[in-house]
């Protein structure tokens, strides 16, 4: 096999963006998946060499996964699929990041620390969108007050997600929010808490959402009290939070979660380029500690377009500084890297 990491998920929408932005930095990955039809065609277009191989097929990923240095896991939703990749990763000393943003699959992730550093590799979930750039922001704001107690990160997001983070998402919402008190995650209804937060282009209604932070962040900063917001209207902000008990139950329902993942699969392809060339991100963190408050904002370039890039500059660091343990994106990648990205801005005031 040619190159030193394998992508798998490499047919996906983001797998393919991540292609993209790997063979322009000049990456040859292993591409993996389980359809060798689709992954022997995607290969051919890229010269790449490829390996199907199925999650469920234990001793032949081990082997597929001990050929290479690392795995950048593409293929949610992770709730199913991060466990059995991970624990191949670790049987054959591999190092694992992939693009989770669901709750108890980072905070699975984190709790493989100790067999990591037994196994001498990284394990990185995380590492796209959600959550590297809010993870660096947060990480910013809390060492300019000498380490937070209490963070707040809110996202603004012009936003088309694709089939994966669709599904991943009916997963998320069924679970509802979620917030850490008292250095503990603790479980509340989605947009239980409706609040507004200043953005560099204007006031908007954030709700409490179910953003992979609450996890992260106490990972990277420490800090024990942790809130996550999304961006919503003020009328979309009222139906969620009257809706929200609703649509936990249903989601929780196999017949009506399997319809959902049906229809998403039928009809949700993604953003495409030119969406991605007018959308953009903004986000607001907020560091509290003893009476401190510090503030920042990011602008950033379309998600899924700033996840391929960003996601392989964390990978490169891992294959060039053999980090070691369960880490937070921002523990791999600092700011000042995250800020040599085209499209990417630090703003620590607003006028």
């Amino acid at each position: 096999m040619s190159g030193t990491w394998m992508l798998y998920g490499a047919t996906g929408y983001t797998g393919r963006l991540v292609i993209r932005a790997a063979l322009a930095r000049g990456h040859r990955p292993v591409l993996a998946g389980r359809n060798a039809d689709k992954l022997a065609a995607l290969a051919r277009a890229h010269d790449l060499d490829f390996v199907a191989v199925g999650l469920d097929e234990t001793t032949a990923l081990r082997e597929a996964v001990g050929r290479v240095e690392a795995v950048f896991h593409c293929a949610g939703p992770y709730i199913e699929t991060g466990a059995p990749m991970r624990a191949a990763c670790l049987a054959a000393s591999t190092s694992y990041l992939d693009l989770t943003g669901e709750l108890p699959c980072l905070q699975d992730a984190f709790e493989d620390d100790k067999a990591a550093r037994a196994a001498g590799i990284a394990i990185v979930p995380a590492v796209g969108f959600d959550v590297v750039p809010t993870d660096c922001l947060l990480r910013h704001v809390s060492d300019a007050v000498g380490g937070a107690t209490r963070l707040d990160v809110a996202i603004a997001a012009n936003a088309r997600p694709s089939a994966g983070t669709a599904k991943s998402a009916l997963g998320v919402l069924a679970e509802g929010a979620a917030i850490r008190r008292d250095g503990r995650i603790v479980r509340v209804p989605l947009a239980s808490e409706v609040r507004k937060v200043r953005f560099p282009s204007g006031t908007r209604t954030v709700v409490l959402a179910p953003i992979g932070d609450v996890c992260t962040a106490y990972v990277s900063t420490g800090a024990t009290e942790i809130r996550a917001w999304m961006a919503q209207s003020p009328a979309t902000a009222r139906l969620m939070k009257s809706m929200a008990p609703l649509l936990a139950t249903a989601l929780k329902q196999p017949r009506l979660r399997r319809a959902a993942m049906r229809w998403i699969e039928r009809r949700v392809e993604g953003p495409d380029d030119a969406f991605a060339a007018r959308a953009g991100v903004e986000i607001w963190a907020r560091a509290e500690r003893r009476g401190q408050v510090r503030q920042a904002w990011l602008r950033t370039p379309e998600a899924y377009r700033l996840t391929a890039d960003v996601s392989v500059r964390v990978l490169e660091r891992v294959l060039a500084e053999r980090p070691v343990g369960a880490l937070a994106p921002s523990q791999v990648l600092p700011l000042s890297a995250l800020l040599e990205l085209d499209g990417v801005e630090l703003l620590d005031a607003l006028p």
